[in-house]
Order: structure tokens, then sequence, then C-alpha cells
């Protein structure tokens, strides 16, 4: 028998027995069944608090019965401003689409969630951010495109804001509130201004690598490497 067919069987098995526990109405009883199939896939996610408090960020498989603010699916808390590393996370067949989810690690008020289908070896940014008065959680892929001898940048705003690149002539189109530009090419890592704002890279950027930029109206928040 081969391997692709004993996955298959044995997924298939795991699958019935999760429906039989369901049926049983047992939550603990299915997410025990979970935490013990073949968690073959990986998911690696860097994320981002770009809210004006320390956030608490959660993370979790539609397969858990559990909701996705369980101690057990919290994955990190961030000061303001602040990036972490990537993070691995591993998930089973057919447990691909997942739950994240923010909340002000001091209240545990500000709270917010989205759903989000991740791809196996895939890679992505998770970020809180402001609309207004109100958290929001935006999760979308990261998109590294390194090139020699300069800064490669996509920025990410809540608001819509002007771009300018000095030495450009280009008429670049304005931010849109939580979503992610298109890259730019910077030739130095002053270069670039948002919102009338410079986006210095200079302190921690490198050239040939590129950047994923977070700012609002009074310039940068914090940025990262796709």
């Amino acid at each position: 028998m081969n391997n692709v067919l004993q996955h298959g069987i044995k997924t298939a098995l795991t699958i019935g027995l999760i429906i039989g526990v369901t049926a049983c109405d047992d939550e603990s009883a299915i997410d025990k069944v979970v935490d013990k199939m073949d968690k073959k896939y990986s998911t690696e996610i860097s994320y981002i608090n770009a809210v004006n408090a320390s956030t608490t960020f959660y993370a979790k498989s539609n397969l858990y019965t559990r909701g996705v603010y369980d101690s057990d699916f919290k994955v990190v808390n961030l000061l303001e401003n602040k990036v972490s590393r990537k993070i691995d996370h591993k998930w089973s067949s057919h447990g691909h689409k997942f739950e994240f989810a923010i909340k002000d690690t001091n209240s545990g008020a500000r709270t917010a969630d989205v759903k989000y289908n991740v791809q196996n070896k895939g890679k992505y940014w998770a970020i809180a951010w402001m609309d207004n008065n109100s958290d929001v959680l935006s999760i979308f892929e990261m998109k590294p495109s390194n090139q020699n001898d300069v800064f490669r940048v996509r920025v990410f705003a809540n608001t819509a804001l002007s771009v300018k690149i000095l030495g450009s002539d280009a008429d670049f189109t304005e931010t849109i509130a939580g979503e992610v530009s298109e890259t730019y090419t910077i030739n130095n890592c002053a270069d670039l201004y948002v919102g009338g704002n410079e986006i210095d890279l200079c302190q921690q950027g490198d050239f040939g690598q590129s950047y994923l930029v977070v700012v609002d109206s009074q310039g940068l928040i914090t940025y990262g490497k796709e």
C-alpha cells in the first residue's frame, strides 16, 4: 500500500472519529482527537502590533471546537509597535482554515478576529491595527522580492496617504486603509515618503532586502523583513 493511500485512509478514519465524537457532543474529546492527529503541514506567521497598547494574538485551526481565546491558542504578546519573529504553526489535513484573534493584553477588551485559509509552507503577516478607535486584525501573504543594492518596500497604512519616492517622477497610487500596497523600489534608505512623512529605513534596514512598512498619518509605526 503506497504512502498516499495510507495517509488518505488514516485521514478518513480520523475524520470519521471526529464526526463520531461530535455526535456525542463532547468538545474536549474532539479536541483531544485533533491534538493526536498527524500535523504534517506548517505555516509561518509574523505578528505585528500597530495598536497603541500591548496586544495578545491568538490562532487556531477550525478543527478545534474550543473558542479562539482559549489559553492554549495564545501565540504571542506584543508591546506597542513591535514585530514578532516568524512563528511556525503546524496543522493537520483539512485543518487549513484558521481563526486569528487579538485582545488588549491588560484589559482583555478591544477584541477582533478574522478567519483565513492558510497554505502549507505559506508565509504570512498578521497585523493588529487601528481603524479610527476600533482595533482590526488583517492577514495577508508575505512577498519577499529582494534585489541587490536597493530596498524593496510594501506599505500597509490605516488610512489613505500619498506615496512619494525621491528621484522618481512616477505618480504613485495612494494607500488604501487596511490594504497592502504594491512593491516600491527605493535606492536610498530615506527616499520614501508616505503622507508627507519620511520613512527612514537607515537604522535597521539593509540594502538588498525587502520590507513591509506599517504607517499612519503621523509617519512610521514599525517595519519588518518580508
